[in-house]
C-alpha cells in the first residue's frame, strides 16, 4: 500500500512538475522570485 501512494505521489509531482515548466516557459513576464535566495550563500558566522 505504502509503494503505491509512494509511486501516485511521484507520478502527481512530475505532472505538476511539467506543468510549472511549460507555463514559466509560456509566460514571457514571469520572473522566478527566488532566484536570488538560490545562490550559495556565504557563512557570515565563521564559528
Amino acid at each position: 500500500m505504502r509503494t503505491k501512494i509512494r509511486r501516485k505521489s511521484r507520478s502527481e509531482l512530475r505532472d505538476f512538475q511539467k506543468r510549472w515548466d511549460r507555463a514559466t516557459r509560456e509566460d514571457r513576464t514571469w520572473v522566478d522570485p527566488f532566484a536570488r535566495s538560490r545562490r550559495k550563500r556565504r557563512n557570515r558566522n565563521p564559528q
